[in-house]
């Protein structure tokens, strides 16, 4: 229902041009259909009631009709107290008449007709199209409503292929409008969705200028797409471009052909997706900045926030490079994974993903495979809970290729040993030669609830090295059982050693960095199937709350293996109860100095590579030699030997510091 202004004058001049005086203005309902008449001598009406009319003494109506709308001044006398107001409505009901309306600068013109347009039509400024009833078939050319505006009931009004062009005052448009609909044919809902993206693609304003823009802006919008509540299928990929935004209330997008992505963009700059439940297809958003082999845009963000991905047959989301330059930001957040054959392909410059919840299953995964595949990625407050049983498996969570961040998450299967975390293919080894601060490699897990693996299997573990070592990888603060190694060495890939690779070093390589610390776990800190290894040019350190299982230091707590580093190291020991007679080996080959404190007794102990031992400093009951009721660090052959000889059970510490 429209308003209706009506004017009642006092005093009207007989003659066109005359001084008009008003003295009472009202502002009442219009209704459709039958309008209620009042004996209301000279009134005129004029709005969407199918004609212009003079309302005369005792209810008597006159139509009017005016060949040239546009000559009708603002006000016209009419005689016996009448006037008329300028701009009354134009009903059309074909394109010729369209045509004719727009020509005459009509300024509110109602499309009542269905019919296809033969021409471009373009309202100019001032002028209002308003598609009350039939609809308008684009296909071969434009509707251009952008200098005037537009009004449309929230039904189909357009088919075809043609465009249609909005004013700036559209913030939103329905795809509804091109007749897309829970009961529609896949074919016809993917012919709307795609011409309600193209709509708002040719409806861009630049922020700069406020007028659509002709090709990229960098400042600017479209209007939002919205996806009405309910099941929409579709059988082709919808592609978007800059600007394109979507949004909805859960409405569900079901892509029912599993070889083609849903929505798919080479030219994305400033993108959201927001509240959308996608179902099915290859991959649900794929975004990939520029062409291939083209050079991709500086300061693209897209965000993906509260959508839901169901059973996609590959990456549910995609943010790739055109390998070619660009910047890019990938942000996920508040979003579900389920039983997606994988999660998340992100090679953007920097991806975020967080408080999202993970639940792939075991049965439409292909095998070998990662749930995310990235480059620099940052992680928090995720939940993971992988359905089925993965101990046939060598799926993974993570292939990181770059940079991975995780913190405060959790990554499930507790009780029946999870997949891994990370498999890393970083190489900080050779990394640039001649520039080796241009590629920086980094895994991080911290505070993080994690089950993982089962120790059986050579590519289980919370970080399984595949191509070498990145420069820093740090664990600390994680717990919940670890059901095999923290960091897995003999998984890599080519049959290449790890003492093989380490031999790669050159002068340019920076120091390695491993921190395990302060986690509590039952597990095993680092396992190689190579014996002792030596990690030249790598800093380690690791402090360990054990719940069970042997501790670190022994031949079984490191399957074996001695981490001797080139540079000054720390190996630390601490242990509540080490029996009488009991024993801690340091590292083989090593020299360095040691201090032990155990129940009363303390002392510094200097150790060559040979084994031999001087002592430096101590208390009374403490010696160099295998001495009884002394606490004792002695040569063991080619490495030195902490024993408690004190006749009780200690309360032990050691630091050795070391090369």
């Amino acid at each position: 229902m429209k308003r209706l202004i009506i004017i009642i004058m006092s005093v009207v001049a007989i003659i066109i041009g005359a001084q008009v005086q008003v003295t009472h203005t009202y502002d009442i309902p219009i209704w459709r259909g039958s309008l209620p008449v009042e004996s209301i001598n000279g009134v005129y009406m004029h709005g969407n009631i199918g004609a212009d009319l003079l309302i005369g003494a005792g209810g008597t109506l006159t139509s009017l009709a005016f060949t040239d709308p546009a000559t009708i001044p603002t006000i016209v006398s009419l005689g016996t107290g009448a006037f008329l107001a300028k701009n009354p409505t134009v009903y059309v009901n074909t394109e010729s008449e369209l045509a004719a309306a727009i020509a005459a600068g009509s300024k509110n013109i109602t499309s009542m007709g269905t019919y296809a347009l033969t021409a471009n039509r373009t309202l100019a400024a001032g002028q209002h199209l308003e598609v009350l009833s039939g609809v308008i078939t684009t296909t071969g050319f434009t509707l251009n409503t952008s200098a005037g505006t537009f009004n449309a009931p929230q039904r189909q009004v357009f088919a075809g292929t043609g465009a249609v062009v909005f004013p700036p005052s559209i913030k939103e448009i329905n795809p509804v409008l091109w007749g897309f609909a829970p009961g529609a044919t896949a074919a016809v809902n993917t012919a709307a969705l795609q011409a309600a993206v193209n709509a708002s693609t040719a409806s861009y304003v630049s922020y700069s200028t406020n007028a659509i823009m002709t090709g990229q802006n960098l400042v600017g919008n479209a209007p939002w797409i919205v996806i009405p509540g309910g099941k929409y299928e579709i059988n082709d990929t919808i592609t978007y471009s800059y600007y394109s935004r979507f949004k909805s209330n859960g409405g569900i997008i079901y892509q029912s052909d599993n070889t083609k992505d849903i929505f798919y963009s080479e030219h994305p700059f400033r993108n959201e997706f927001r509240g959308i439940n996608f179902v099915g297809g290859k991959s649900h958003i794929v975004v990939q900045n520029g062409p291939t082999g083209q050079v991709g845009l500086e300061g693209v963000q897209v965000i993906v926030d509260g959508t839901d991905h169901q059973v996609s047959a590959s990456y549910a989301i995609k943010f790739a490079k055109s390998g070619a330059g660009g910047g890019e930001q990938g942000i996920i957040r508040g979003s579900k994974f389920n039983h997606c054959s994988q999660m998340l392909y992100a090679y953007f410059d920097a991806t975020s993903l967080s408080d999202v919840w993970g639940e792939p299953e075991n049965t439409l995964s292909t095998d070998d495979t990662a749930m995310i595949v990235s480059n620099n990625l940052s992680i928090s407050n995720f939940a993971g809970v992988p359905t089925g049983n993965w101990s046939a498996t060598t799926n993974r969570w993570i292939d990181n290729y770059g940079v991975v961040h995780i913190k405060d998450s959790r990554f499930g299967s507790e009780g029946t040993g999870g997949m891994p975390i990370v498999y890393n293919f970083t190489n900080a080894i050779g990394a640039s030669a001649s520039q080796p601060y241009m590629k920086q490699y980094q895994i991080s897990i911290r505070d993080s609830m994690i089950a993982h693996g089962h120790s059986g299997k050579p590519d289980s573990g919370v970080i399984v090295l595949k191509a070498g070592l990145p420069h820093t990888i740090i664990l600390e603060g994680n717990y919940y059982a670890a059901y095999s190694q923290f960091i897995r060495t003999d998984a890599m890939s080519e049959g290449v050693t790890l003492t093989d690779y380490m031999a790669t070093i050159s002068t340019y390589d920076p120091v390695i960095s491993i921190r395990i610390l302060d986690n509590i776990q039952y597990g095993i800190a680092i396992a190689s199937s190579e014996g002792d290894i030596e990690l030249l040019n790598m800093f380690m350190e690791y402090t360990m709350m054990w719940s069970g299982g042997a501790l670190p230091g022994t031949s079984t707590s490191k399957g074996g293996n001695t981490i001797c580093i080139r540079g000054v190291k720390t190996f630390k020991y601490a242990v509540a109860a080490l029996a009488d007679d009991g024993t801690v080996s340091l590292p083989n080959a090593s020299s360095g100095i040691v201090k032990v404190s155990c129940n009363a007794e303390g002392g510094e102990w200097k150790v060559n590579t040979d084994g031999s031992v001087v002592k430096l400093s101590g208390t009374t009951n403490t010696d160099a030699a295998d001495t009884d009721a002394k606490l004792d660090v002695y040569d063991g052959g080619t490495y030195a030997i902490v024993k408690n000889r004190l006749g009780a059970t200690g309360n032990c510490s050691i630091v050795y510091e070391y090369k």
